[in-house]
């Protein structure tokens, strides 16, 4: 682990497979790493349980990217969508203006609707969740304001109980 240099103290980082273990690492020795967990749980883990498992470094770039994913039905004005998902990364603290800039994607397209991705910048990795958090909120709102509807409708079966039993009862 200390030859390897993953990380360094300070880093914001996830291991295991399911991301359950998010925090900052707070102390490295040879046998075990502590991590202050974002629900302010101090963990040691064994050095050899971190080899063993990914290990995400949030932190091990100047940049980190944040992403948010809409779900924005057919119909709706495209460019409009891109430009307040682009404002509302501006608008939120700790994303990075330009250099490189909040962006977006038309990531997929869905049964109802197509799904566009923002992706903004921060240099703050150990407030990602806040930050990424913080977009989400300006994102509805702004959406809100501009009376576009974040919901999109879902495929329905409705039985008939009456009729199913009737004809169960033919028989």
């Amino acid at each position: 682990m200390l030859s390897a240099r993953p990380f360094k103290i300070g880093d914001r980082i996830s291991t295991t497979q399911d991301d359950s273990l998010l925090g900052d690492v707070v102390e490295i020795s040879l046998i075990y790493t502590k991590i202050k967990t974002v629900k302010n749980e101090l963990v040691t883990v064994p050095n050899q349980s971190l080899l063993q498992n990914r290990l995400v470094n949030y932190s091990g770039f100047e940049h980190l990217a944040v992403s948010v994913e809409v779900n924005i039905l057919y119909g709706s004005d495209k460019d409009k969508i891109k430009s307040l998902l682009v404002e509302a990364a501006s608008n939120t603290v700790g994303i990075i203006h330009d250099n490189p800039k909040p962006y977006v994607i038309l990531k997929r397209f869905d049964n109802f609707a197509a799904v566009f991705e923002l992706r903004a910048y921060t240099k703050r990795s150990n407030e990602f969740l806040r930050i990424q958090s913080d977009i989400r909120e300006s994102v509805f709102d702004s959406f809100q304001k501009s009376g576009l509807d974040l919901t999109v409708p879902q495929a329905q079966i409705n039985f008939d109980v009456t009729n199913s039993h009737k004809k169960m009862d033919d028989r």
